[in-house]
């Protein structure tokens, strides 16, 4: 899996950046989720609707931000190699009008954070299935020699599935 880390490819048009918005490839869908490193939307291909990928959009503030993003990247990337069944794959990022782009693997299930009843939490049996699938995710990436140093139900994406 290769993808353009530093710039527009050539001859590719402009990312639409808002839903609603398209290009003769892509179009926005809605926004998934916002957040201090910037926001997720939902984007589909126009020839394949039914395919959807989630799009962070993070914009370019400092050197530093443009580093933390890119090696964010390039850990996401290495652990996409093997892939994992709990583990988001990252498809490609690009870099364009003051923005970088991360394209990710969509999880049509939403967060975990959810899915919790407000002062009911959730049936046990429920909870302990998804704290095996944290804890296989989590084995998988230790295993790749990384550590995941923000575990919150906001982070754990789900699968309509399930």
């Amino acid at each position: 899996m290769s993808a353009d880390v530093s710039s527009k490819p050539k001859g590719s048009l402009p990312i639409p950046m808002a839903p609603g918005e398209s290009n003769e490839c892509y179009r926005v869908i809605r926004t998934l989720g916002e957040g201090a490193f910037g926001e997720v939307l939902l984007i589909v291909k126009n020839k394949h609707p039914d395919m959807a990928v989630a799009m962070k959009k993070m914009q370019i503030t400092t050197e530093a931000n443009t580093k933390n993003i890119r090696k964010e990247f390039l850990i996401q990337q290495k652990l996409s190699e093997e892939g994992h069944d709990n583990f988001i794959r990252a498809i490609g990022m690009r870099t364009e009008n003051g923005f970088h782009f991360l394209f990710l693997e969509y999880a049509d299930g939403g967060e975990l954070f959810d899915k919790i009843e407000p002062d009911h939490g959730m049936p046990t049996a429920i909870a302990q299935f998804y704290f095996k699938q944290l804890i296989e995710g989590l084995k998988y990436i230790h295993d790749c020699d990384f550590v995941h140093r923000d575990i919150k139900p906001e982070n754990l994406l789900l699968t309509a599935s399930r």
